[in-house]
Order: structure tokens, then sequence, then C-alpha cells
């Protein structure tokens, strides 16, 4: 009797650490912004999205030691698509998000720009070498070291009283309250992607849906819950720095630092399809923060209907 109900606790217990984690990673998150004199879009471009990141380094790095190198870079690509599509989507339904114009518009060029750089290094080289690793790696840390100490002369951009700053919790508080969140995130999407898939085995379902539905989306709940809870709780700029932040960690950092241990060679299905597609949706949130500094509900709505048509898309192509 316990085995048949331990998948829907599991979903239940899942969703309730999701929340949980979320608040205790914001509230962090916000707390170091304030204590720091930082905005919260440079937190969430640099601590929120290397956190979030993590796994995927040791994910990626592991599939190409094993030899499944197109895995790896189906993942990096994957991810940076999702991200958009699917993570900002579900936020924005949830909480229109809204953030000023101007605001991280160096940081966007930088996500489009780095999205760019790999589709050329795939049409001249075919492959990520580790010379190409090496450079990535050294321009994530160029980049950061140049925001940080732009974002220092600039000031912090949120407006922050002193009363707000001396109520905030302390440094060390926070760093609890961020590693904490992170991995009740983390742990809580563990414990729903694995009742969900149970349950979906017990119907029947096969591995492939579970794959591309259950799983996909189960990866990408840790930012989901993060960014839906710092867009309601009134910081959407947290939420954006997470998903430029992730998305140009994910080709500097985690390419980088893949391609330095093995050369990681490109498929052409991901060269002429996948990436090209991850740059026009790059280039579509650009235009959306930029242009108009939001995301509407109807816009999440279109970016999750046109993510959907991209899985299908992809799924038919493979079996086909």
């Amino acid at each position: 009797m316990f085995e048949t109900f331990l998948p829907y606790m599991q979903i239940v217990a899942g969703c309730a650490g999701l929340l949980a984690g979320g608040e205790f990673l914001v509230s962090g998150a916000v707390c170091i912004s304030k204590r720091l004199g930082l905005s919260a879009f440079f937190i969430g471009l640099t601590v929120i999205s290397w956190t979030t990141s993590a796994p995927e380094i040791a994910v990626s790095i592991d599939s190409v030691l094993q030899g499944a190198g197109d895995l790896t870079m189906g993942n990096i690509v994957g991810s940076n698509t999702a991200n958009i599509l699917l993570v900002l989507a579900l936020t924005a339904l949830v909480m229109p998000i809204a953030i000023k114009k101007k605001m991280g518009r160096k940081d966007i060029f930088v996500m489009v720009g780095t999205a760019i750089a790999l589709l050329m290094i795939g049409f001249i080289f075919g492959e990520v070498g580790r010379v190409i690793g090496f450079l990535f790696l050294a321009a994530l840390f160029g980049y950061l070291a140049f925001t940080y100490l732009a974002e220092k002369r600039r000031g912090t951009t949120d407006t922050y009283t002193a009363e707000e700053v001396k109520g905030a919790k302390s440094l060390p508080l926070a760093a609890v309250f961020v590693v904490g969140g992170i991995g009740a995130l983390v742990l809580s999407a563990n414990w729903l992607v694995s009742g969900a898939t149970t349950i979906a085995e017990n119907f029947g379902v096969s591995q492939a849906v579970i794959g591309l539905t259950v799983v996909a989306v189960g990866t990408s709940l840790p930012e989901v819950a993060t960014c839906v809870i710092s867009a309601f709780r009134g910081h959407s700029e947290l939420a954006v720095g997470n998903i430029v932040g992730t998305n140009i960690f994910n080709i500097l950092g985690v390419l980088g630092l893949t391609a330095a241990v093995k050369p990681l060679a490109i498929h052409p299905h991901i060269m002429y399809m996948d990436i090209p597609f991850m740059i026009l949706c790059s280039v579509a949130l650009a235009v959306m923060l930029l242009a108009r500094g939001k995301i509407s509900r109807l816009t999440g709505a279109f970016f999750l209907v046109v993510y959907v048509g991209y899985v299908i898309a992809s799924y038919m192509v493979t079996i086909g």
C-alpha cells in the first residue's frame, strides 16, 4: 500500500520543497545584494546562475569522457533554449516580468554574442577544441571581472533604503539561505521527477515520452521555481539575471571547461538546427527586454507554445 502512494507523496513533497527552496534562495540572494551594494540583477547573473548550473558541469564532463559528446552539446544548447522559452515563459504566465529597459544591456548582448560565436566556431572548425575551450574560460573570467568592476562603479541599481540594508540578514546567514535553497531545489526536483516517472511508467507511458516531458521539464524545475518566486516577490531583475547569466555561463563556462578536458565535436543536426534556433530565441529575448523592458503573459504563452512545437519537431526528426 505504501509503495502505491509513494510516488504521489514524492510529487507533493517535491512541490513543497521547490516552493521552500525558491523562497530561501531568493531571500538569501536579495539580502546579499543589499549587504554588498550590488543589484539583484548582478547577483542573479553570477551567484544564482553559477550555482544552478553546477550540476550541468558534472553531467557534461562525465558525458564527454564517456564518448557521449552529442549529449553534452545537446544538453548545453537545449538548456539555453529551454531557459528562454520554458523557464521565462512559465514565470511570465504566473507574474509578468518587468525590468528597466537599460538594465543588463551589455550582458544581454554578451548572451547573444556567445551564441553566435558558438555557431561560427561550428562552421569553421566543426568542433570546440581545447584551445577554444580555454579561450571560452578566459573570456568568462574577463567578462565577470569587467562586469563586477562596472557594477561597483555604477553602484546598486536597486532603491534600497538604509533601513532595508540594516534590516537585511547578515552575509553568512544569507549565504546559508542561498546554499540551503539550492540544495532544497535540487533534492525536490529529483523527488518530483522520480514520482512522476514512476506514475507515468505505471500507466504504460514509454521511456522516450517520459524523457521528452517529465525529465526534460524536471531538470528545469530549480530555475523555474527561482524565477517564478523572484518575479512574484517583485524581483524580476533577479529572474532575468539568472537566465541571462546561466545562458552565458553554459557556453563560456560549462562548454569551455568540458572542451578543455576533451575536444567536443558538433553534430550537424545541432549545428544547423538547434544552435540557430537558440540564437533566434536569444535575439527575441533581447528585443523584448531592450525594446519593451517586459515579458507579458501573452508573450509567455507564445514562448511556451513555440517551445512545445520545437520539442515535438526535434523528437520527430530524431525518430525519423
